[in-house]
This record gives structure tokens, C-alpha cells and sequence, in this order.
């Protein structure tokens, strides 16, 4: 049994697509600096917001420290742990494989409570876009703490899309008045605060967000409903790749050359699992370097595929020699 370049170089598309390389974000225009279990200075906040009004996110960086992310990973990773035993089959509430926790208020849940709803440097930020009321209150409130999870097998996705689907905040004069004060770019109707407890990287399901620059050009400041999957893969591919990684303490990348760059101005460890030619020079110079593990994609896929049995014609053992040097700690760096 054999397989063909042809097939080889599909396979490797389709997985490149599903698993973006290197995100099409710049991330580090989006981000601010922020310390662990403090608030931010009056710069900090002030950049937190231009960032937040001009791309409809930010990201504050370093505002958990690592015992309190930990702490909030271990009660997620138990939550899941409670949900896979009342639905072995992993139905799902709402497709299979993804859960949503809408229902349940996870603020009862002492890690969720501590560490995520009294974070100072959000509460800055939440204060300063929203503003003060009268006597110092803010104008907001925390509704609730839900979200949702999906597990790694999971193959259906829902198109791109806001929760608060009737606010038209680029088109505030297309927005219909009965639907209340919800088209405002300075005042939003909601502001989801996720936060980030494991390494996110290309392979571990990442959040995908697109900038409102991004939704200007598509023309949602028109009316316009963000496309379907079908569409977005024709007109506008490179929002599969608009996600939120590397956030991380560590990184598994393909080499690319501006994850590269990001890694290597943050300073964070990489793994390396190349592809193609090119990345594999890439990934060996980071290996010369001493910053970096590398090995070949198609490599670590035969070596797992002859793991597990499921081919032996595929494998070429003397292909996979390297990898005999992998151990846990250098796949977790």
C-alpha cells in the first residue's frame, strides 16, 4: 500500500486549512501587557480601550498568574470529567462533541469566582469602556459565566457569528430601534471576557475572531451578515486563519515565518513540526539555534499511525529514526 505526492500534498492542504499555521492576526497590536493580581495604569487602559473600539477585542496579557490559571484549568478539566460520565457517547447538548454551559452558573464555582470575576485588570478595562455611573458605579453588570467546549474530534462548527445577533454596531443606522440600545461601537450591549488557562496553539482549537477592519471590507458597515463556511472559503479564506495563538507558555508551530518571528520577540519555547521544504530549513535553524525542538509532520503522522497499528506499508521506519528521541518532556517542552 502506497500513497502519492498528489495525495500527500492534499492531505497536507486540508489539514493547513483546518489548522492554520500562522494566524493572519497581528497579535501583538492587539495586545497589553499586564501583570498577574494588579490593575493596569492609566496608560495601560487607555491603549486597552483604543485597541478594544478599533478591532472589537483585546487581549490582556499575563493578568492570571500561573497558580490561578492552573487552579481554573484543573476545576474546567473536572467539570468535563462530570459531563463525559453522564454522556459517555459525547452527544452534546448542542452538536455532538460541543457543550454548552449556558444553563449553569459556573460563578458558583469557587476557582471561577476568585480568580476570573474579581480580576482587577478586566474590572479597569470593563470600568473604562462602560465609564462610571453616578456615586462610582459602574454602568454594567457580570450576567453570567457560561461558555462552552467542544472535544478534539469535533468536526461540526458553526459559521462566524456575535451572540448578540440583532446589534448592528457598524451599521447603527440600519439597526432596528426595537431591539434597544444595542448598535453602539463605545457603549456594547455585552462584552464576553474569556480567559486563557492552557497554551493555545494551532492544534488545540483556538478561538477565531475577525477585526471590525475586516468586517468593514466584507461590508457588515452595509448590513451585511457574516458569511457561511462555504462562502468565507471562497471569498475570504484568510479568516480561517484569524485566530487567537500563540497564547502561550509554549508553542507547537509549522515553521512559518511569522510565527517564527512572533516566538522569537516573546521569547517563548516552540515546537517545530514541519511540512514542506521550506519549514524544515526553518525548523532546523531553530534546532542550530537551541530554541526549538523539530521534527517532519509526516514523520510524527507515520510514527503515530505504526503506534497504533493502523498501517504497516505506510511507515518506513528508517524515516522515523529521529523521532525515537522524543520523549514527553521535549512534546511538552
Amino acid at each position: 500500500m502506497a500513497t502519492s505526492i498528489t495525495e500527500k500534498h492534499q492531505a497536507e492542504h486540508v489539514l493547513n486549512v483546518a489548522f492554520p499555521q500562522e494566524s493572519s492576526l497581528n497579535l501583538s497590536a492587539k495586545t497589553v501587557e499586564a501583570s498577574p493580581g494588579s490593575g493596569l495604569t492609566e496608560t495601560q487602559v487607555d491603549s486597552a480601550v483604543r485597541i478594544f473600539r478599533q478591532s472589537g477585542f483585546v487581549i490582556l496579557k499575563g493578568v492570571l498568574s500561573k497558580a490561578s490559571a492552573d487552579e481554573v484549568h484543573s476545576t474546567c478539566e473536572k467539570l468535563a470529567d462530570c459531563i463525559t460520565q453522564h454522556d459517555p457517547s459525547r452527544m452534546g447538548n448542542r452538536n455532538p462533541g460541543r457543550y454548552s454551559l449556558g444553563g449553569f452558573q459556573c460563578l458558583r464555582l469557587p476557582a471561577f469566582a476568585q480568580h476570573l470575576l474579581n480580576c482587577e485588570a478586566v474590572i479597569d478595562v470593563l470600568d473604562a469602556i462602560y465609564r462610571q455611573g453616578a456615586n462610582d458605579e459602574p454602568l454594567y453588570f457580570v450576567k453570567k459565566a457560561g461558555g462552552d467546549y467542544c472535544c478534539g474530534e469535533t468536526a461540526e462548527f458553526q459559521k462566524i457569528h456575535s451572540d448578540m445577533r440583532p446589534a448592528m454596531p457598524l451599521a447603527p443606522h440600519l439597526g432596528q430601534a426595537r431591539y434597544g440600545p444595542v448598535h453602539s461601537l463605545d457603549v456594547p450591549p455585552t462584552i464576553s471576557v474569556n480567559y486563557c488557562t492552557a497554551p493555545l496553539h494551532r492544534w488545540n482549537g483556538p478561538m477565531r475572531i475577525i477585526d471590525w477592519d475586516q468586517m468593514r471590507q466584507f461590508g457588515a458597515d452595509k448590513g451585511k451578515d457574516a458569511p457561511g463556511l462555504e462562502q468565507e472559503l471562497a471569498s475570504r479564506p484568510q479568516w480561517l486563519a484569524s485566530k487567537l495563538f500563540p497564547l502561550a507558555a509554549h508553542v507547537v508551530h509549522g515553521g512559518g515565518v511569522g510565527t517564527i518571528n512572533q516566538v522569537l520577540r516573546s521569547g517563548i519555547p516552540s515546537l517545530c513540526i514541519s511540512s514542506v521544504t521550506e519549514q524544515e530549513a526553518n525548523g532546523q535553524a531553530l534546532m542550530d539555534l537551541g530554541v526549538s525542538k523539530h521534527f517532519k509532520l509526516f514523520e510524527v503522522l507515520s510514527r503515530v499511525l505504526s503506534r497504533q497499528r493502523l498501517t504497516g506499508e505506510l511507515v518506513d521506519e528508517r524515516s522515523t529514526g529521529a523521532l525515537d528521541q522524543m520523549t514527553t518532556t521535549e512534546w511538552e517542552l
